[in-house]
């Protein structure tokens, strides 16, 4: 499932934890930013901002554009504080913001990690480019909500070795703080 699932979204690695929330989790542990800020859409569900915080950060929220129900990137660049090290992108409702190559961008430009929360975006894309492919790494959800249901669980999608490796290890070993 696992290999079919980052077949289908053109990632190199999936890996299935037990549901959104703890992919988004393990995302911004593996990132190692613990006690860092990371900015957050206010238009999303709890589990969003949750996930950060269980991993042990702070919370930034930052308002939507209401054009596009995604981030707002100026209220996003107001909102930076010193020690913001991520930010957290919603695809609302599937929809991929058509400003999210210049939100990605923005983010590279800016030294930021940028997670999309892709929990309700599978198989969307824009511009050619699926959800899950313009951040470090995507989570998506499979609640008997979303696209793809199965009841419960979650799944990561990266790129990246050395994160899907650390992301292998935290899924299986569990995670405390100091860890």
């Amino acid at each position: 499932f696992e290999q079919m699932f980052a077949e289908s979204v053109g990632s190199q690695y999936a890996m299935a934890v037990n549901s959104a929330t703890a992919s988004l989790e393990v995302i911004i542990r593996a990132l190692g930013i613990e006690g860092s800020s990371v900015i957050v859409p206010t238009n999303t569900f709890l589990a969003t901002a949750l996930a950060a915080m269980h991993a042990g950060n702070r919370v930034i929220f930052a308002d939507s554009d209401p054009q596009t129900l995604c981030l707002d990137v100026d209220d996003v660049e107001r909102r930076i504080a010193k020690d913001t090290r991520a930010v957290v992108l919603v695809h609302i409702g599937g929809i991929i913001s058509p400003e999210m190559p210049q939100i990605a961008a923005w983010c590279k430009e800016k030294g930021f990690w940028l997670v999309e929360d892709a929990a309700h975006a599978h198989g969307s894309e824009t511009e050619g480019m699926r959800a899950g492919k313009f951040g470090t790494a995507a989570a998506y959800s499979f609640f008997a909500t979303k696209v793809m249901t199965g009841g419960e669980g979650g799944m990561v999608v990266t790129d990246d070795d050395r994160l899907a490796e650390r992301i292998r290890i935290l899924r299986v070993r569990r995670w405390s703080r100091g860890r």
